[in-house]
């Protein structure tokens, strides 16, 4: 016999979960944007549990997230930042283990736009991304 699943009935969705719950979940957090998770220290809100434990890190100065590449000891706090750096390995050429620094490196020109900046909203300006990713 084959689970019960339950569907997204919102437009151009259609996704199918196998509980009541995760469908509930999904509504709330995609589409109805109800966002459950409230950080207390800057009351700042999220729609997902993840977002809010990552959020959480940055407070505490905790980058938990480490890049999966060997030799690299570079970490995170938010998913999406890795995310981001491993684009930059992902245009690397060799490794030098010695000065632990990459021999050819692509500029962040050679990434892809949508990592190269960030539009502040304020001001409608474009950051470059290594403005926006120093640790």
């Amino acid at each position: 016999m084959k689970d019960q699943e339950y569907i997204c009935y919102y437009e151009f969705c259609g996704k199918l979960f196998n509980n009541k719950y995760n469908l509930k979940r999904h509504i709330n957090a995609v589409h109805l944007r109800i966002k459950e998770y409230n950080c207390e220290i800057c009351c700042k809100q999220f729609v997902s549990k993840v977002a809010f434990k990552e959020h959480q890190y940055s407070h505490l100065n905790m980058k938990p997230i480490k890049c999966p590449y060997p030799d690299c000891d570079m970490a995170f706090s938010r998913s999406s930042m890795l995310c981001a750096h491993k684009k930059i390995h992902e245009n690397e050429k060799s490794y030098d283990r010695k000065s632990k620094k990459y021999e050819k490196k692509k500029s962040l020109d050679d990434l892809p736009l949508i990592l190269q900046t960030r539009v502040n909203k304020q001001h409608e300006t474009k950051i470059p991304l290594h403005h926006v990713l120093i640790n």
